[in-house]
C-alpha cells in the first residue's frame, strides 16, 4: 500500500510540475518581469520541482535545458549546450579520474588508517583521528566515497571497542557521534578545495563564465581553508564534550590495533600506490605553484583544468610493471565514475547562463536589494542563510546553479566585489546538517540505525547556527580587513 502510494505520489508531482510550467509558457509576465525570464521561471520551477522530489532522475533533469530552451524561445540549442562543455566540467571530471586511482589502489584506505593509528589512543583521539582523516579525504576525493570508506573502518572500530562491554548505551552513544563527526567532516573538508565538492566548482564555471574571472586553486584554498578549520573544530570540540561522559575502558595498544592490524594486512607500499602517490603528490604541487610556473615560461600553459586532467590521464599512462599493458587505471575502471554529476553541472550552468540572459536574474536580484534596503550588512547575513537552510531540502549542485547567478548580481548592485556575497553562499551550500536527505553523507550514517533523525537535527541545527555565524564573521574580516590591505 505505501508503495502504491509513493507510486501515485511520483505521478502527481510529475503532472504538477508539468502543468506549473505551461502556466508559466501560456500566460503573459506580469508588468515589469522581463518576458523571457517569465517562461524560463517556468522552466527553472519544473526543474526544481524534479530536484527537490527526486522522482526524475538527477541527470535527466539536467537534460531538460537542452530540450525546453530551443522549443520555449529562451536560446537556440547550441547556446543552450554550450555550457555542457564549460571547462569546469572537465576540471572535476579529473578529479574523478585521480579519485578511481586512489581507490583502485586504495592508497585512500592507507592515509586514512595511518592518521587513525596516530591519533587514536582514546575515546576522543578515535574521534579526532576519524574526523581528521575524514576531512583530509574529501578535499580531494568525493564526500560520498569518502563516507563509505570511513563508515567500514568505523564500524568495526566500534564493535571492537566495545566487544567486551553490555552496555549498549555506551556503544550507541559513542557510534552516534563518531558517524556523526564521519558525515560533518566529509561536508566541511570538501569545501576547502575547488574539486572538493560540486558547488565549489559551479562557483568557479560561473565566474568564468559570466564574469571573466579565473579562480584559482589557491585563491580558493586560500579563503575556504580557514573556514573549514574553524567549522571542524567545532564539530570535533562538541561531540569531544560529549564524549567525556563515557569511561575509558581500553588502553591505547587496543585501540591503536584498529587501524594497525588493517596497515600489516596491506603490507608495504605497493609499485602501483607509489606511482599514484607521485601523481597526485604532483598535481597538489602543480595547483599550487601553477602561476609561479606559468610566470617562469612565460606563457600561459597550465591552467587548474589541464593540470586535473594531467594527474587523471596519466594512470592511464604509466604501467605497474614497465614493459607490460598493466596499467593502474583501465577504462573499465570508469563505469562507475559519477557521469550523472558532470550531467548535472552541465545543466545547471546552462540555467544559470539562462537566467542572466533572459534577464531573470535582474530582475531578483533588484528585487531582493529593494527589499531589504539595499543594507550591504542584512544581506551578508540573508544570502548564505537563505543557501543553508534550502540545501537541506535540494541538491546542492542544483540550489548553487540557481541562487549563486542571484548573488553575483546583487553584489554588482551593491557595488562590492562579485566573490563578497558569492564565496560565503557557496560554502552555506555545503553545510546542511540537519536531515538524513541533506547530503549522502547524512544519508550513510543514518541507515547504520545508530540513531534517530530528532538526534541528527538537535546536533545539525546548532551546526547551522555555528556555521553561518562563522561564515559571515569570516566573510566580513576577510574582504573589509585582510583584502582592503
Amino acid at each position: 500500500m505505501q508503495q502504491f502510494l509513493g507510486i501515485h505520489r511520483g505521478y502527481f508531482t510529475l503532472i504538477f510540475a508539468i502543468l506549473l510550467c505551461l502556466f508559466f509558457q501560456l500566460s503573459n509576465a506580469p508588468e515589469g518581469f522581463p518576458p523571457l525570464g517569465w517562461k524560463l521561471l517556468g522552466i527553472a520551477l519544473l526543474m526544481i520541482v524534479f530536484w527537490i522530489s527526486e522522482w526524475v532522475p538527477f541527470a535527466v533533469t539536467a537534460l531538460i535545458p537542452l530540450l525546453l530552451f530551443p522549443t520555449c524561445g529562451i536560446s537556440n540549442f547550441k547556446d543552450a549546450a554550450a555550457p555542457y562543455a564549460n571547462p569546469v566540467i572537465f576540471l572535476f571530471l579529473g578529479g574523478f579520474l585521480i579519485a578511481i586511482a586512489l581507490e583502485k589502489t586504495e592508497l585512500h584506505k592507507r592515509i586514512a588508517l595511518n592518521i587513525i593509528k596516530r591519533t587514536g589512543t582514546s575515546f576522543t583521539g578515535v574521534l579526532f583521528g576519524f574526523m581528521l582523516a575524514t576531512a583530509l579525504l574529501s578535499m580531494w576525493i568525493s564526500n560520498t566515497a569518502t563516507t563509505v570508506m570511513m563508515v567500514a573502518i568505523a564500524v568495526p572500530a566500534i564493535q571492537m571497542i566495545f566487544s567486551k562491554d553490555e552496555n549498549t548505551a555506551h556503544r550507541t552513544r559513542f557510534a552516534t557521534f563518531l558517524l556523526l563527526g564521519i558525515a560533518y567532516s566529509s561536508s566541511i573538508g570538501g569545501i576547502s578545495t575547488i574539486i572538493g565538492t560540486p558547488p565549489n566548482a559551479v562557483l568557479y564555471g560561473l565566474l568564468e563564465s559570466t564574469q571573466g574571472i579565473e579562480l584559482g586553486f589557491v585563491q580558493w584554498m586560500g579563503y575556504a581553508f580557514p573556514i573549514a578549520i574553524m567549522m571542524f573544530f567545532a564539530v570535533y570540540l562538541y561531540f569531544k564534550s560529549k564524549l567525556k561522559t563515557l569511561n575509558q575502558r581500553e588502553d591505547s595498544r587496543t585501540l591503536k590495533s584498529m587501524a594497525v592490524s588493517p596497515l600489516k594486512e596491506m603490507g608495504k607500499f605497493s609499485r602501483a600506490q607509489k606511482i599514484v602517490g607521485s601523481i597526485f603528490l604532483l598535481t597538489v604541487f602543480l595547483w599550487f605553484f601553477r602561476s609561479l610556473i606559468n610566470d617562469w615560461l612565460g606563457a600561459k600553459f597550465l591552467d587548474d583544468t589541464v593540470i586535473a586532467l594531467l594527474g587523471g590521464v596519466l594512470p592511464f599512462l604509466i604501467p605497474v610493471k614497465f614493459g607490460t599493458k598493466s596499467f593502474i587505471v583501465k577504462w573499465e575502471d570508469t563505469l562507475h565514475l559519477p557521469w550523472n554529476i558532470l550531467l548535472l553541472f552541465g545543466g545547471g550552468l546552462s540555467l544559470a547562463a539562462a537566467m542572466e540572459t533572459t534577464g531573470l536574474v535582474s530582475w531578483a536580484a533588484n528585487w531582493l536589494v529593494n527589499s531589504s534596503g539595499s543594507s550591504l550588512i542584512l544581506m551578508s547575513i540573508l544570502l548564505p542563510l537563505i543557501m543553508l537552510f534550502l540545501t537541506e531540502l535540494m541538491g546542492n549542485v542544483a540550489l548553487a546553479s540557481l541562487f549563486l547567478p542571484l548573488t553575483i548580481q546583487i553584489s554588482t548592485i551593491l557595488g562590492v566585489p562579485v566573490e563578497y556575497f558569492a564565496f560565503p553562499a557557496t560554502i552555506a551550500s555545503s553545510f546542511a546538517f540537519m536531515l538524513p536527505v541533506s547530503t549522502p553523507p547524512n544519508a550513510i550514517v543514518y541507515g547504520l540505525g545508530y540513531f534517530s533523525v530528532r538526534q541528527m537535527m538537535r546536533s545539525g541545527f546548532w551546526f547551522n547556527v555555528i556555521g553561518i555565524a562563522i561564515i559571515v564573521l569570516y566573510n566580513l574580516l576577510y574582504f573589509f580587513v585582510f583584502k582592503s590591505k
